[in-house]
């Protein structure tokens, strides 16, 4: 009979601490939904979508302040990098490696897609900074060199989000339109290694590099 009894009273401290457990963690995830200070960390790619450009795609990492409000949020994304790659390996040797770099204020909107998932759109100002390759550089003033070039514009995207607990796990693009400073040289485009030198066509023109991001993001809810 004793142990019939203990076995209930321990089924029912069992429930009991689970129902709980459950509110709590519901309440936890409103609260967290509601508002409060975030902090984001970002893995992904980013693109620099520059036509003729020797750098390619390459991987990075972000990292993001926030605060979020019942129905939208702003994020400071203070350190965002991405070690881009090189077009082709040859030029590697000819070519130190370059990053784009990124920082941006931005306004995200939730939009319920049921449950706990919903997506997000995305809009800001960014500053970034990527290389292009310019003559001019070495003893000899002719060498072409990677020099790093600023600009400002907009960014806009959109994320899918699901919110677990005080966490939202999101993968997100975005797309930035930028208006790039004059790199002060004429810069190379369509650069190739023949016959072990490095040739290309020089351009004055505007620069146009559009870029573009994909990563996978962690944010914690404070």
């Amino acid at each position: 009979m004793r142990c019939s009894l203990a076995g209930s009273t321990l089924r029912t401290l069992a429930v009991a601490l689970a129902l709980c457990s459950i509110s709590y963690g519901s309440a936890r995830a409103e609260e967290a939904d509601e508002r409060g200070l975030t902090l984001s960390v970002h893995g992904g790619l980013g693109v620099p979508a520059h036509d003729g450009s020797p750098y390619g795609a390459g991987l990075g990492l972000a990292i993001a302040l926030g605060y979020r409000m019942p129905g939208f949020s702003v994020e400071w994304r203070f350190l965002e990098s991405y070690n881009l790659s090189l077009a082709e390996g040859e030029i590697e040797s000819f070519v130190a490696s370059g990053k784009l770099d990124l920082q941006s204020g931005n306004l995200r909107i939730p939009f319920s897609l049921g449950g706990r998932w919903f997506v997000e759109g995305i809009a800001g100002v960014v500053y970034a900074k990527m290389p292009v390759l310019v003559s001019g550089l070495g003893p000899s003033n002719s060498e072409l060199g990677a020099r790093d070039v600023a600009g400002v514009g907009a960014n806009s995207g959109a994320a899918l989000v699901y919110l677990a607990g005080n966490f939202l796990m999101s993968v997100e693009a975005r797309a930035y339109a930028i208006l790039w400073q004059d790199p002060g040289e004429p810069y190379a485009t369509n650069v190739e290694v023949n016959n072990g030198m490095l040739t290309g066509d020089a351009s004055v023109d505007g620069i146009s590099a559009l870029p573009i991001t994909v990563s996978f993001g962690l944010t914690t809810l404070f």
